[in-house]
């Protein structure tokens, strides 16, 4: 048996940023195995908040804002203001351990730009700011099924009556001693430009359901991706975005609680 969540979902534009990976295109180059993966830097460029604020910013904040960018750069005019669903596996656990540790001090002090960073939708009231998007937003800290918990929230606003969502889910690296017990060992993210309607340029099409039996999540069939997704719960979303780019019509199935899963039935449709 299986519960469906969403009606179909349609994909209109796709964003990454990792090590190695700066968009979408590099992206869909080494899923589809054109180019050989190769671990390196990857500049995060902001362009739509001035230099002033984007000093006051913090760094998980404007890797959301920059996937945000990307996603929503080439979109049909029709597309107006979505809904917001943005999500870590935390939050910004920088700025939390310099909070704590500020606090633990003998004379504690908190710096008022870092409690104000501090908040959890921080990084979506950025963008909101930056792009003039008035809609509703949804902030979620997910843990280790960050990705595919926001996939279903994302499902379930468009199960509404809302026609767009923009769903970006991003992590920064984890600092020490908090790594213990988490670690996000890079800056990374994925973006998604999801509508219930299907356009022209309409990359894929998905229907979520939630199985009720005991299922095991699906794998990516790029070694070199393994420790990325493992060690950063962003990066989930390369097991969908590796069946769109080998353009393969495929079920995938991302963990979710103790022994279940989300099971994401896809069907690829136009690609750029």
């Amino acid at each position: 048996m299986k519960e469906t969540v969403a009606k179909t979902l349609y994909i209109q534009n796709i964003a990454v940023f990792a090590p190695g990976m700066a968009n979408w295109q590099q992206a869909q180059a080494v899923l589809s195995k054109k180019t050989v993966y190769q671990k390196k830097r990857t500049p995060l460029i902001i362009k739509s908040i001035p230099a002033k604020e984007k000093r006051r910013a913090n760094k998980t904040a404007l890797i959301a804002v920059h996937l945000a960018e990307q996603v929503m750069e080439k979109i049909p005019e029709y597309i107006i203001d979505p809904v917001l669903v943005f999500a870590s596996f935390g939050g910004d656990l920088a700025i939390a351990d310099k909070l704590s540790t500020s606090l633990a001090a003998k004379e504690p002090f908190v710096s008022p730009i870092q409690f104000h960073n501090s908040v959890h939708n921080a990084a979506a009231a950025c963008w909101s700011i930056a792009s003039h998007n008035t809609a509703s937003s949804t902030s979620i800290a997910g843990g280790k099924h960050t990705f595919q918990i926001a996939l279903l929230e994302a499902a379930s606003i468009l199960n509404t009556d809302s026609q767009a969502v923009l769903l970006v889910v991003y992590d920064s690296i984890t600092p020490p001693p908090l790594s213990t017990h988490y670690s996000a060992n890079e800056d990374c993210g994925i973006a998604l430009l999801l509508t219930t309607k299907r356009y022209p340029k309409s990359i894929a099409q998905c229907q979520i359901t939630l199985p009720l039996s005991k299922i095991t999540g699906s794998n990516i069939s790029i070694p070199q991706l393994v420790p990325l997704i493992e060690n950063n719960a962003a990066m989930q979303g390369l097991l969908l975005l590796e069946k769109i780019a080998q353009r393969q019509n495929s079920i995938i199935y991302f963990p979710y609680r103790k022994h279940l899963a989300i099971q994401v039935q896809l069907q690829c449709l136009s690609i750029d």
